[in-house]
């Protein structure tokens, strides 16, 4: 019997921490018995995934709010240039507090392994992850009764592929 009415982030206590990195592709360049510097030029793909979820750590239980209510809410996000936090008001996704939204778009990256003459070097490239939580607070507001309302908090959670990097040893 509740509607979504609306969700507010605090944007002051969120916390972005680096995730898992995951080697994805490497290259071996073997200049031990050149004279001169060996490289090699090479393209490395991928799929970055961003997954998105509500967690439910407070407010009604069982039928009022159950798990399974869907509603419609914006991500917040990192953004890319400045690092600040913020309400991504270009897209929105439907979710629950049950499932997680899960999307993905390809990236595509050039590296160079370069090894200096009389070296042997291994280059590789890991994707790099991210961990975003915020706190939230929920409004819901019973269909037939205006009079009668629920908060639901919880934390936000979004983790994504942040990008690809080349190291090399």
């Amino acid at each position: 019997n509740a509607e979504y009415g609306d969700t507010v982030y605090d944007l002051e206590s969120a916390q972005v921490t680096d995730g898992d990195s995951t080697t994805i592709d490497f290259q071996i360049q073997d200049a031990t018995s050149s004279a001169v510097d060996i490289y090699k030029v090479y393209h490395v793909g991928s799929t970055m995934k961003e997954k998105l979820s509500f967690v439910k750590t407070g407010g009604p239980t069982g039928d009022m709010i159950s798990n399974e209510l869907a509603f419609t809410a914006r991500p917040v996000v990192v953004k890319e240039t400045t690092g600040e936090i913020e309400v991504d008001e270009n897209r929105q996704h439907y979710f629950t507090f049950r499932d997680t939204v899960e999307v993905g778009e390809n990236m595509r990256k050039t590296f160079e392994c370069t090894a200096p003459a009389g070296t042997k070097i291994r280059c590789y490239v890991k994707k790099i992850n991210k961990r975003l939580v915020v706190p939230f607070i929920q409004t819901w507001q019973h269909k037939d009764k205006d009079s009668c309302q629920w908060q639901v908090t919880g934390q936000f959670i979004r983790v994504w592929d942040d990008d690809l990097v080349q190291n090399t040893i």
